[in-house]
């Protein structure tokens, strides 16, 4: 099921799904793939929206 979930994500989206799914907070995940801040939050947005409209529709 995460694995048909998982692939209507970009690249990007699944390296920060990878890292927040592995206990990573947005803050660490910033700095890890040294993004700024406000794209891992609105990364992490988009993800929860997709998350809920994926099992919205399961």
């Amino acid at each position: 099921m995460i694995f048909l979930f998982h692939q209507e994500f970009s690249t990007k989206l699944k390296e920060i799904f990878r890292l927040w799914f592995a206990g990573e907070n947005i803050y660490n995940i910033h700095h890890l793939l040294e993004l700024n801040y406000r794209q891992v939050d609105n990364a992490m947005q988009r993800i929860m929206q997709k998350t809920r409209d994926f099992y919205k529709n399961s």
